[in-house]
């Protein structure tokens, strides 16, 4: 719905990877992701464990032609130790891909715990 964009400053896709656990067709729906590739104010975030999880980020995107720019990848990671372990593949992946690194903010204020809000 056209109205509802024009409402919206920014669409924020947390799109789930095989490390997830779940089958692709329950993580990537294709008429979804094809609408947000294709709208400038949407961002794609990705958990990144691993080499392979990096590989199925960028068959991802260019599956749905999706822009270097709008993708961010984060380090997975419950603990601050974790997400160390992660970080720096993640950091070289978007400095050489033109991704944007985002982080566990969240843990590192106030660790793995879950919390009430």
């Amino acid at each position: 719905n056209d109205e509802v964009v024009e409402l919206v400053d920014q669409f924020n896709v947390s799109m789930k990877l095989s490390n997830s656990g779940m089958s692709y067709t329950k993580r990537v729906k294709e008429s979804a992701t094809l609408f947000f590739a294709g709208n400038p104010k949407a961002r794609f975030k990705f958990v990144i464990m691993n080499e392979g999880d990096i590989k199925e980020v960028q068959a991802i995107q260019e599956r749905f032609n999706i822009p270097a720019g709008k993708i961010l990848l984060m380090p997975e990671g419950r603990t601050e130790e974790e997400i160390k372990e992660h970080a720096k593949i993640v950091v070289d992946t978007c400095m050489s891909n033109g991704y944007t690194f985002c982080n566990r903010l969240h843990i590192w204020l106030w660790g793995g715990e879950a919390r009430e809000v």
